[in-house]
């Protein structure tokens, strides 16, 4: 019997990079992002479920790497996503390191891993509205859309974001602090060169 016993877990992948205390057999990343959130003790709790779904609102997503396989599916992917990878366009890979960071496969001896390493990921093109419905309308619960624009919206919407948050249920996650001139001498930075995945370009 444990039950007045307090023990320490440590969740780490095979595949968490150069700052795990264990050995790992993925790519040589310094993970600093997972550092900082003491990601390993939620993943002793859980490491998410293929019953969740992550709506990923951005620009290309490279579908075909190895964390992403049979873990991935799209909702009106639009334009960029007929885009062959290139890692010196953001709208040909930004969409991929967003959705790395939020769900890699972990465990896999592959890659790296995401924060939710057992979800699934829902692609979508990015700036639409409607877009971000369908994926409600498709079960997602949490959507990330790291559309990098500034300047005020119209009342339409602001109704589709009320929509989504009291009728759906859903977490929106915006895109802030993407540039380093927003951020102070104190805060996270968090740069291309901390985690940028590449790992099959």
């Amino acid at each position: 019997d444990m039950s007045n016993s307090n023990v320490k877990l440590d969740g780490y992948p095979n595949d968490y990079g150069l700052t795990s205390p264990f050995a790992t057999s993925g790519a040589d990343f310094i993970r600093k992002d997972l550092d900082y959130l003491n990601i390993h003790e939620a993943w002793d709790i859980s490491t998410g479920s293929s019953a969740i779904s992550i709506g990923i609102s951005d620009a290309r997503i490279k579908a075909d790497d190895g964390d992403f396989v049979n873990k991935i599916s799209f909702i009106n992917p639009g334009f960029y996503q007929s885009l062959p990878y290139d890692a010196s366009q953001p709208t040909r890979y930004h969409g991929t390191s967003v959705a790395a960071i939020a769900a890699l496969q972990g465990n896999n001896s592959y890659g790296s891993v995401g924060v939710c390493q057992d979800c699934e990921i829902v692609g979508t093109a990015f700036g639409s509205y409607s877009n971000l419905l369908a994926l409600a309308d498709a079960g997602v619960r949490v959507i990330n859309m790291s559309w990098g624009s500034v300047g005020s919206g119209s009342q339409w919407e602001q109704t589709i974001v009320d929509s989504l948050v009291n009728h759906y249920k859903i977490v929106l996650v915006a895109s802030a602090g993407n540039q380093v001139r927003y951020q102070t001498a104190t805060d996270f930075i968090h740069t291309k060169q901390d985690f940028y995945y590449s790992t099959n370009l």
